[in-house]
């Protein structure tokens, strides 16, 4: 993601305490929460930019280093009790153990994961240099790869170990390659590698997964948890306006070939009266921390997130498609937010971002439990657990907040979103809501202000640079 528009440290305890006290306020009467039909609720959990660094800990630094991801487990755990995680950084073992262990414990049984992307920390070549540098070894491109085969082999063994029989569904991320970030190469070494580590995670459509991901990252499998339905999981760094096929120049359009293979998979699902859920990492629109100074002011030419013949055609597949996709997940942004697919002034569709686990942007780490029906895919709910890293002491998972409770909205859908929406432009309270919820109450730091707030809402349904910036300079 972007750091133009820097996160702010704390403001003064007395505006701290302002908002809080904003937040702890009711919302609005006369909108009460859904409650789903007994007997017709499961979940599933949704875990975005873990971008875990196993090299975080120089105890062990040159054992892991040097070590088989399958044999690292015995070194982590080898090391003293320690705080999970602290702002600015990447997700570490001690933190990554205790996401999980807070998972299994509140949802031990869900009916799948998804994750959205970034498995590797940020920066994961120099990291690995430094390394080398240090501790001695193997600094060639083949050791380089091997160190992050390692890397995903020690997380998809760590997952399987405490979801055994629970499919777990992954999508790429930026950082997820051999090759460089935003650098995914199609039919690449590392396609193939990540598909034949997380494919048996996956369970009976992890065979199919396997065949369709090495050829572009991208897949198509049977929901885990809904008859009829389908999960379409799409590597959208493909369509970013960042990428590069440095490693295969040359190469077909790998970008236009999944827009294609989509629009096919998406029809299939019509003709099979199916519906279906999308996964992705990067999000369609605007990136905003791109786009925003810390006073609030949009710049003349706003930062889109994808490149933009893939905005518009990726777009144009939602557009077209909007009955069948009843849902979208994304992440990228490390931040709780939504995103509302627009048509002739009414919203049709919309995205989920989930937050991040890694705390590198100074957000509170955190996954998200979502209630949904098995019959009908209707999402009933949310819960968000996080932990405060800000706290002194007792660095805890907790429940944060779930979305029913909060905004006092029946579900979680097209309907409710756009209702939502309309409540961050008019009513304080459920601004405030919003506010601390983005970057996971993180009260270090949050781009999401009194003074920026009004370009994060236009963000929300104004995906086209002109229509973005007509609505963020509309005060």
């Amino acid at each position: 993601m972007s750091t133009f528009l820097r996160r702010p440290r704390p403001g003064n305890l007395l505006a701290i305490c302002a908002f809080l006290f904003i937040v702890a306020l009711p919302l609005r009467a006369g909108i009460t929460a859904g409650t789903p039909p007994a007997g017709d609720t499961a979940t599933f959990v949704s875990i975005s930019d873990i971008h875990f660094n196993p090299l975080s800990d120089s105890a062990i630094a040159s054992r892991i280093l040097h070590g088989r991801g399958s044999k690292w487990e015995p070194l982590f755990r080898s090391l003293p009790p320690r705080k999970p995680g602290s702002y600015g950084e990447e997700t570490t073992y001690p933190l990554l153990i205790s996401m999980l262990d807070h998972m299994r414990k509140t949802n031990p049984h869900p009916k799948f994961i998804i994750i959205t992307g970034d498995f590797l920390a940020h920066g994961f070549r120099n990291t690995f240099n430094a390394a080398v540098n240090r501790y001695g070894g193997d600094s060639s491109d083949a050791a380089y790869d091997l160190f992050i085969f390692n890397t995903f082999e020690f997380l998809t063994g760590t997952f399987a170990a405490y979801y055994p029989a629970t499919p777990v569904i992954p999508a790429l991320g930026n950082n997820d390659s051999y090759c460089g970030n935003y650098q995914v190469g199609p039919a690449s070494e590392f396609l193939k590698d990540f598909a034949r580590l997380w494919a048996p995670l996956m369970g009976r459509p992890g065979d199919q997964m396997k065949r369709q991901f090495a050829t572009g990252g991208y897949y198509s499998i049977a929901n885990p948890g809904v008859a009829r339905h389908r999960i379409i999981v799409l590597n959208t760094i493909f369509f970013s306006a960042k990428y590069r096929n440095s490693c295969a120049p040359g190469a077909p359009d790998p970008g236009m070939a999944e827009l294609h293979w989509l629009d096919s998979a998406l029809a299939d699902c019509l003709a099979k009266k199916e519906r279906a859920w999308l996964v992705y990492h990067i999000p369609p629109g605007i990136d905003v921390f791109g786009s925003v100074d810390s006073s609030g002011i949009c710049g003349p030419k706003p930062v889109p997130f994808l490149g933009d013949q893939y905005e518009a055609g990726f777009e144009g597949l939602l557009l077209k498609h909007h009955a069948v996709i009843e849902a979208s997940f994304a992440g990228h942004t490390h931040v709780d937010d939504f995103r509302l697919l627009v048509d002739s002034g009414a919203a049709i569709g919309y995205i989920h971002i989930s937050p991040a686990v890694s705390p590198v942007y100074d957000n509170n780490p955190a996954f998200q439990i979502f209630q949904f029906s098995p019959v009908t895919a209707a999402i009933h709910n949310y819960t968000t657990e996080y932990v405060d890293l800000n706290a002194s002491e007792g660095w805890g998972w907790k429940k944060e907040y779930d979305f029913a409770s909060a905004y006092g909205l029946p579900g979680y859908s097209v309907s409710t979103l756009s209702t939502l929406a309309r409540l961050i432009d008019a009513d304080i309270r459920t601004r405030a809501h919003y506010q601390r919820y983005f970057s996971v109450s993180s009260t270090f730091g949050n781009a999401l202000t009194d003074r920026t707030w009004r370009a994060f809402w236009c963000g929300i349904d104004h995906w086209k640079s002109d229509d973005f910036v007509g609505c963020c300079g509309a005060r």
